[in-house]
């Protein structure tokens, strides 16, 4: 879809210049903003833990704020390859908890119409968060607990919001670029199971919707403790982090790193030279 180094494509770049957002490498049902990712060994945890498990006294968040982002529902992906564009809607399907055999029916169907390349956008995308200048605050007179995964050399990053859709639009193509009509058989795989329905979207694209909302995107900031000054540093990102699965999944990440796709190595991380406490 894009190079890392210089981003070309405007879905990924919308969502890393304009928002700052790290892709998740698979959707997540379950996500909100206070939760805590750590690196250790070089590698980032794509499965995230409480911030109280590590962080004493009880952090008291506030509930995160919902609004709508118009401005990245209607951005399209270029297209990439039928073969890596079909493992991206594949995991976005079995998220939502959709059959395996009902997802073959679904590769099945672009195939046969001799799809060459897939574009992608999400529809009704919204983003919940919480402020990080009062996440900092809430953090002021706490620190790490004397856990097994606080030691030293691991990099922590709290999550201040999530970009969530629970559609995704694909739009088929042949070799020549032009539009594909993937006909009713493809719709009708989903006939009967409750959980998503697809309609035509115009243009050959295609409109996945699901009954729930998937976090597709992050946005983290460094969370670091000053044992001297006994107290919280937070610090904005220079570049996206790379997210890992773990290990407990079975799917193939959507952008795995051997793409060269948005998933950025851990860059350093630009503090904001201010304690939170």
């Amino acid at each position: 879809m894009c190079k890392r180094s210089n981003p070309t494509d405007p879905l990924v770049r919308r969502f890393l210049q304009t928002y700052n957002l790290n892709l998740l490498p698979l959707p997540r049902p379950v996500a909100r903003p206070g939760e805590l990712y750590v690196k250790t060994a070089g590698k980032v945890k794509a499965t995230p833990g409480r911030i109280d498990a590590l962080i004493e006294p009880e952090v008291d968040l506030p509930e995160p704020y919902s609004e709508q982002l118009p401005d990245l529902s209607g951005v399209v992906s270029e297209t990439v390859e039928v073969d890596f564009g079909l493992g991206l809607l594949a995991n976005f399907l079995a998220v939502l908890g959709i059959a395996p055999g009902i997802i073959d029916k679904v590769k099945l169907g672009y195939r046969d119409k001799r799809s060459a390349q897939l574009a992608f956008q999400f529809a009704n995308v919204e983003r919940d968060s919480i402020d990080p200048f009062t996440i900092g605050s809430t953090l002021i007179g706490h620190r790490f607990k004397d856990h097994p995964w606080v030691r030293p050399g691991n990099e922590y990053y709290v999550a201040a919001a999530f970009v969530r859709s629970r559609s995704i639009v694909v739009h088929a193509k042949d070799s020549s670029s032009a539009a594909v009509d993937l006909g009713a058989g493809l719709l009708s795989a989903f006939d009967g199971d409750a959980s998503v329905t697809a309609q035509r979207a115009g243009g050959g694209a295609i409109a996945y919707h699901g009954q729930r909302s998937l976090a597709i995107g992050v946005e983290l900031y460094s969370l670091e403790y000053d044992e001297q000054a006994g107290s919280f540093l937070m610090g904005g990102q220079k570049r996206p982090v790379a997210l890992l699965r773990g290990r407990e999944r079975e799917l193939t990440p959507a952008f795995p790193a051997e793409h060269d796709e948005a998933l950025l190595e851990i860059g350093e991380l630009e503090q904001a030279g201010a304690a939170a406490g």
